[in-house]
């Protein structure tokens, strides 16, 4: 990391406080910043830097996630008992009345991991956790 990175990074560490403090003040930008003795374009500015940083950051977590796991097209499967469909990679699958449309396969190693858009944060969270603890 050469000098004027370091800067930058130093900044951003700096100005993210800052933003943080403007955030739990409950003051309006201009009065923060009046009240700070901080240019309001410096803190635009700024937090402009922060937020791209955050999703530059995020796109990298996700491209790191996806060398992980391998999404796959879902296919249209029913509700109900759950039953092997192929014994050899373990992928079951939900049949009965009803339909289940998934939005999303994400298959990790030999498990096929469907949700749709009714499937809770929680609830995937939580499935996830078991699979990557059990690879």
């Amino acid at each position: 990391m050469n000098a004027q990175s370091l800067k930058h990074q130093l900044s951003l560490q700096k100005w993210t406080g800052i933003v943080k403090a403007r955030s739990q003040s409950g003051l309006k930008v201009i009065d923060f910043c009046r009240q700070e003795g901080i240019s309001k374009d410096a803190y635009y500015y700024w937090l402009s830097q922060i937020r791209k940083t955050a999703i530059e950051s995020m796109q990298a977590e996700t491209t790191d996630v996806a060398k992980l796991v391998k999404l796959v097209p879902p296919v249209p499967t029913t509700v109900g008992a759950i039953s092997p469909v192929c014994s050899q990679t373990k992928d079951f699958r939900i049949s009965s009345e009803s339909s289940f449309v998934p939005q999303l396969t994400i298959q990790f190693g030999s498990v096929n991991v469907s949700v749709s858009e009714h499937t809770s944060k929680e609830l995937l969270s939580s499935v996830m956790e078991v699979i990557l603890h059990a690879q």
